[in-house]
């Protein structure tokens, strides 16, 4: 398998770096990133939710969500789903198109993106998405960590 879970998480990292409408990016559940950091917003936030294992593939479900918080109610609520709406676009264009996110995998099928509205202590708005990368399953035996066991017997 070409990709890990570090090597996407850092790749996803470098993407956010790269854009400039994107000010912070991290790894893990929504509610434990907003507990346990100080983000900035416009946001990206990323997790492998599911992962299916075959003879040939590993599929991963990665979990995109791109946020940015409203401070003045509902007045700039259309402006954040615009802007939140074009970058998920941007970031679901290079992850699906680009040779260096082929070198890990392919996307499946079509992206479907959710628009969302997260009130707290802050209101969040931005788009979710789910992507279903493709991994070829390229390890044999040979490649396996485990040593004096016999796999034909």
């Amino acid at each position: 398998m070409k990709a890990t879970i570090n090597k996407i998480d850092q790749e996803l990292r470098l993407l956010a770096d790269a854009h400039l409408q994107i000010n912070s990016y991290f790894y893990g559940q929504f509610l434990d990133i907003y507990e346990s950091n100080k983000v900035n917003h416009t946001s990206l936030l990323a997790n492998i939710t599911d992962a299916t294992i075959d003879r040939h593939y590993v599929t991963l479900q990665l979990g995109l969500m791109v946020c940015d918080k409203i401070d003045d109610g509902k007045k700039t609520a259309k402006y954040v789903d615009s802007e939140t709406l074009q970058i998920m676009n941007d970031l679901i264009k290079v992850i699906t198109t680009s040779n260096r996110w082929q070198e890990y995998g392919v996307v499946d099928g079509v992206t479907t993106i959710q628009n969302f509205s997260q009130r707290g202590g802050s209101v969040l708005n931005g788009w979710f998405c789910n992507l279903s990368i493709k991994i070829k399953n390229e390890n044999g035996y040979c490649d396996l960590p485990i040593i004096d066991y016999n796999y034909e017997v």
